[in-house]
């Protein structure tokens, strides 16, 4: 992607939400820790493949 996208709170964790109850279909590999695929796979995802992040980081993020 080219383009970073900040999605306010609320949409960016109801869609973490909405993703988790699909993760057996996602291509995304399972925590280490739990053997599941967790939120916090499914933000690593969103992240790292889609650049998509929660606006609550921007600021953090535009520092770097």
């Amino acid at each position: 992607m080219d383009e970073t996208t900040y999605l306010p709170d609320t949409e960016y964790h109801a869609l973490v939400r909405t993703l988790l109850r699909f993760a057996p279909l996602l291509n995304i590999e399972p925590s280490a820790w739990t053997g599941t695929i967790t939120e916090d796979e499914i933000k690593l995802a969103l992240g790292e493949q889609f650049d998509i992040w929660p606006e609550s980081i921007r600021e953090m993020a535009e520092e770097d």
